[in-house]
């Protein structure tokens, strides 16, 4: 065994105090924000039945914007994490492919790793350090490899895993490191056929919320339209006086149908594309903005107020 060097740290948990205060910083943006808007009278409410809705364009666009604002930071930080775990994933498909290589030419699984190291880039360079480091001082690589990339997530474990293996393997460790390199390789491949599919769905639910916008501006302009009549059966649709009917109120209520149907659409995105649940707040803030800027836009042209 080397001899024992200083361990390196463990890798921080995904959430922590840094986690916890940009949740904090975006709670503090959205509801500051809705407060100060409010007061000012830029946000105004009223009735939709029992329902209280957001009242008429102006509302609704500030509203947009303050949530928009407000919840940029945690986009921004979860994104981060996807890409972090993507090229994480890119690049232990690439060392499994030449790994074989590597653990033949080793004299060690400690000069293999050393290898490795010098061959890849940041971020699995930094973890492959750091598995390094713990096993010449513990000795135990299954064990360092626990410790190292616990935090690392559960699909990419699984295919550093044959490093772990082959220094238990003895005689068919070479034949195990060529099967794991061929499945990395396949792997690789039928995830960049999928993720493009994925990725076409993901643009026909974009066009669907720019598609309900538009097509709540079209209603709106034509409740508006039988409005003017003095009844609404005067128009062949019931007998409620036209009165009755709150333009922006109803507005509202398609608003928040609009936001409904981002965030179930965002989750969906998310967890498809990227296998990340977080993800769903970038994709949340995309779909409102959009579904939000056709709806509005569309009854700016159509003249409703």
């Amino acid at each position: 065994m080397a001899k024992p060097t200083k361990a390196a740290p463990e890798p921080r948990a995904e959430g922590g105090w840094q986690g916890l205060t940009v949740i904090l910083a975006s709670l503090a943006i959205i509801v500051g924000g809705l407060a100060l808007a409010s007061k000012a009278g830029v946000i105004t409410f009223e009735h939709f039945s029992i329902v209280l809705v957001l009242r008429g364009p102006k509302s609704i666009g500030v509203f947009e914007g303050i949530m928009a604002l407000g919840l940029m930071p945690l986009a921004i930080r979860y994104r981060g994490r996807v890409s972090y775990v993507r090229q994480l994933r890119e690049q232990v498909i690439e060392l499994l492919q030449i790994y074989p290589n590597i653990f033949s030419s080793a004299k060690s699984i400690d000069e293999a790793l050393e290898v490795s190291i010098s061959l890849m880039e940041s971020p699995l360079r930094d973890l492959l350090e750091r598995l390094r480091l713990v096993y010449r001082s513990t000795g135990d690589l299954e064990g360092a490899f626990k410790k190292v990339f616990s935090e690392v997530p559960r699909d990419v474990r699984l295919l550093l895993l044959s490093i772990i293996v082959v220094g238990r393997s003895g005689g068919r460790a070479r034949e195990l490191l060529e099967l794991a390199s061929k499945y990395a390789i396949d792997l690789d491949r039928m995830d960049y056929t999928i993720a493009n599919r994925l990725r076409t769905y993901g643009m026909i639910t974009f066009i669907a919320i720019a598609v309900f916008g538009i097509a709540t501006a079209i209603s709106l302009d034509l409740v508006g339209a039988l409005a003017g009549a003095p009844t609404i059966q005067a128009a062949g649709i019931g007998t409620a006086p036209a009165a009755h009917i709150s333009v922006t109120a109803l507005l509202g209520m398609m608003y928040y149908t609009l936001l409904m149907l981002s965030t179930a659409s965002a989750y969906v995105l998310a967890k498809s594309i990227d296998g990340y649940a977080p993800r769903s707040i970038e994709y949340f803030v995309e779909l409102s903005a959009l579904g939000t800027l056709t709806m509005l836009l569309g009854l700016l042209a159509m003249g409703v107020h």
